[in-house]
């Protein structure tokens, strides 16, 4: 197994202009997986996570914005589909106090990320 693993977010083209006041960067910001953990960052925000407590991956036709699902942090970036991460409980939290149940990235390779969290 390979220890260490990044996934770069796939962005739009309006996303990078955007995004840049929260600080994310397309040379900075994505997924990283190694042997015990999970690692997402987004600007100033970044959620790390023991694979322990991933219970499933999947990829995703479509994303829907977090604000419309309670418990999902979304770490997108304007491009299409993306990998939705389910854990065994809630984690966080990243923003105040709320904790999440599930995590949405958009990155270039959902389907390598599904197949190195499974």
């Amino acid at each position: 197994m390979i220890d260490e693993e990044f996934f770069p977010y796939r962005f739009a083209g309006w996303a990078v202009p955007a995004l840049r006041p929260l600080g994310v960067r397309p040379d900075r910001d994505g997924v990283w997986v190694d042997r015990d953990h999970l690692w997402a960052t987004y600007g100033h925000l970044d959620l790390c996570v023991p694979l322990a407590r991933v219970s499933g991956a999947r990829s995703t036709a479509s994303i829907r914005p977090s604000w419309n699902q309670p418990g999902r942090l979304g770490f997108v970036t304007g491009g299409a589909g993306g990998v939705l991460v389910t854990f065994d409980g809630p984690v966080g939290p990243v923003v105040g106090r709320w904790t999440h149940h599930e995590l949405v990235v958009t990155v270039d390779e959902p389907e390598r990320l599904v197949a190195r969290m499974t």
